[in-house]
């Protein structure tokens, strides 16, 4: 059975996770982010998204909205075990990191982030920098895209980039696809989309936070609906769906209000059952460890 690593809503509350635990149903939960041997690591609060790179290094959205940063840690020196922290990738007043939410590379070698907030110009975008083999690694390259009401999680197909946007009470949520340039190329209609996952190869995955379900969408197809794949059930409730992730033929799905994550069979994901449950705070972004 894997292991997970999930992110946690944070903060200042008591029962906060302001960490990555590796999570499984088979043993305690065990801290994933250490500082380096003299003790030196960024505060951390509100942890959310987080990637590697083709080296194996960890990228991590330190989201607190007062100290918005990117942080690096260097690949476990034994697999499987901790991360080391190693380097603030992105941050400061010139980054326009505005209450990031998720961190994405791009088939151009650039970090992409989406901000939950209004940058300096009012507007809430999509910014992006140069990655870590570039002339100036977390240099700003600007925006790539704004005028979003809810931005949230991205992913890329390697050509397409799609980006969630929840919308609000005036806006309706959806997820839309752009070009390499920021273009805006079509938007599929879903209610309230947080989370994103593309499988590798055909289908982008879509978890609404408001259906408690997750959508699927063949990115080959022309189609421009979304079909039904999992939803909430009595026996394995979502509540307000989080993290998506796909591990070994299973599909993972964060029940953030739940303190759960449901484990469902990729190829018959009609009935599932709990990974893990009792989490003692949020779940966010999730991953395969």
């Amino acid at each position: 059975m894997p292991a997970l690593l999930s992110s946690f809503h944070g903060g200042s509350a008591a029962n906060a996770i302001n960490s990555i635990l590796s999570i499984s149903p088979l043993s305690s939960p065990s801290v994933m982010l250490l500082p380096t041997s003299a003790g030196v690591m960024p505060a951390l609060s509100e942890l959310r998204g987080f990637t590697t790179d083709a080296a194996g290094t960890l990228y991590v959205v330190n989201a607190y909205k007062h100290f918005s940063q990117i942080l690096t840690f260097s690949k476990p020196a034994v697999p499987g075990g901790p991360f080391t922290f190693a380097s603030v990738f992105v941050g400061g007043k010139d980054s326009q990191l505005a209450h990031p939410f998720c961190a994405a590379f791009g088939s151009d070698g650039h970090l992409y982030v989406s901000n939950q907030d209004p940058d300096s110009k009012g507007s809430v975008a999509i910014t992006y920098y140069e990655g870590p083999t570039m002339k100036h690694p977390g240099r700003l390259k600007g925006v790539f895209a704004d005028g979003f009401t809810a931005l949230r999680g991205i992913a890329t197909n390697g050509t397409l980039w799609y980006v969630a946007d929840a919308g609000d009470a005036k806006t309706g949520g959806s997820v839309s696809s752009l070009d390499a340039g920021g273009k805006k190329q079509a938007s599929l209609a879903v209610n309230q989309p947080v989370h994103l996952l593309f499988d590798g190869s055909k289908y982008l995955y879509i978890g609404s936070e408001k259906d408690n379900a997750v959508y699927r969408f063949d990115t080959t197809g022309s189609a421009t609906t979304v079909t039904p794949f999992i939803a909430s059930s009595k026996t394995v409730p979502i509540d307000h769906t989080s993290g998506l992730a796909i591990a070994d033929g299973v599909f993972f799905v964060g029940s953030r209000e739940g303190l759960a994550i449901n484990q469902y069979s990729l190829a018959e994901p009609s009935s599932g059952s709990v990974f893990i449950s009792g989490l003692q705070d949020n779940p966010e972004f999730i991953a395969p460890r």
